[in-house]
C-alpha cells in the first residue's frame, strides 16, 4: 500500500454523501492545485447510495499518496462524519471543500497558505465564492461584495459571512471535541468563532470557488421553517462561550431575525414559530 505525502502542510477535508453528481468535480479541484508545499486530502465518504464510494475509490487508485479514504459500513451523519476526519488531520492548515462544492482556482491554496505564512495574527483566511442555487433555480451570485479584507470575532458574531469551500484556518487552535460542537446545529458556524477567538480574519477579495445549494444538501434540504429554528438554536448555544460584548452581538443579531421573520411570515403556524422565541 501506497503510504500518504509526509508531513503535510495543509489537511483539505472533503464530507462526501450521496454526491455522485458532483463529487468528480470537487475532487478534480482539489488534486490540481498548483502548490509549493505538500497537503493531503482526507475524504469522510459515509455509506452513500450511490456511485459517490465508487468515484471516491477511483480518484483514491489514481492519488494514493495524496487522498486518505476513510469509509463507514453505515450512514454516520454530517456530524460524526466530520470527527473522524478532524481526527485525521495532520496539517498545519485545515481547509474544507464538501462534496457537492468546488474549487475553481489551481493556486487557491497557496494564496491563502501565503497570508496564514506571514500573517501571525490571522487565525482564518477566506475569499468570495460563486453561489448556485439548483434548488429554486435562481441565477448565480457572488458572495461578500462589500466585505471588508480584515474582521474579527466581533464581525462574526453578527453573522456567519464565511462559506464552506473558502476557508482555512490554523489547525489546533481549540480542543476538537469541544462539546459545543456535538450539538450545535450549524457545527461550521461554531468552529470559525471558536478559531475567530484566536487572531484575526483575512479576506481575498478573488472568487476560488463555487458553493452549491440543492435539494440534496444538509442545509438546503431541510424545510425553511426548520432552519430558521436550527438558526437561533445556534445563536442560544454560542451564547456564553466568549465574552460579553460576543453575547450582546449575538443576542442584538437574535433580535433583528425574530423581526425579520415575523415581519415576513404571513401563515399563523409560522407566526406561533417565531414567538416561541
Amino acid at each position: 500500500m501506497n503510504e500518504l505525502v509526509k508531513n503535510p502542510l495543509v489537511s483539505v477535508r472533503v464530507l462526501a454523501y450521496n454526491h455522485e453528481k458532483y463529487i468528480a468535480e470537487c475532487l478534480e479541484g482539489i488534486v490540481s492545485q498548483k502548490t509549493d508545499f505538500p497537503f493531503e486530502v482526507i475524504i469522510g465518504e459515509d455509506c452513500s447510495t450511490d456511485r459517490t464510494r465508487e468515484i471516491c475509490r477511483d480518484y483514491k487508485a489514481k492519488y494514493p499518496n495524496l487522498i486518505n479514504l476513510i469509509e463507514s459500513e453505515t450512514n454516520l451523519g454530517a456530524h460524526l462524519n466530520g470527527e473522524r476526519t478532524i481526527a485525521a488531520y495532520r496539517g498545519k492548515y485545515i481547509a474544507w471543500c464538501d462534496g457537492d462544492d468546488y474549487w475553481t482556482d489551481p493556486y487557491k491554496l497557496q494564496k491563502q497558505v501565503d497570508i496564514l505564512e506571514r500573517r501571525e495574527d490571522i487565525s482564518i483566511c477566506f475569499h468570495k465564492v460563486k453561489i448556485i442555487n439548483e434548488t429554486e433555480n435562481l441565477p448565480p451570485i457572488i458572495s461578500n461584495p462589500h466585505q471588508k479584507t480584515v474582521s474579527t470575532i466581533y464581525d462574526l458574531a453578527y453573522i456567519n459571512f464565511i462559506h464552506a469551500p473558502s476557508v482555512m484556518f490554523r489547525n489546533n487552535l481549540f480542543e476538537p471535541q469541544n462539546e459545543i460542537l456535538r450539538n450545535i446545529p450549524a457545527r461550521d458556524y461554531a468552529v470559525h468563532l471558536l478559531n475567530a477567538s484566536k487572531g484575526d480574519i483575512y479576506f481575498i477579495n478573488e472568487v476560488m470557488a463555487v458553493y452549491r445549494e440543492h435539494r440534496g444538501s444538509v442545509w438546503a434540504s431541510k424545510p425553511l421553517k426548520e432552519r430558521h429554528n436550527l438558526h437561533l438554536k445556534t445563536q442560544d448555544a454560542i451564547l456564553g462561550l466568549f465574552n460579553r460584548q460576543v453575547d450582546e452581538i449575538i443576542l442584538h443579531s437574535k433580535a433583528m431575525y425574530l423581526y425579520d421573520l415575523y415581519r415576513n411570515y404571513k401563515e399563523t403556524d409560522g407566526l406561533s414559530e417565531v414567538k416561541k422565541y
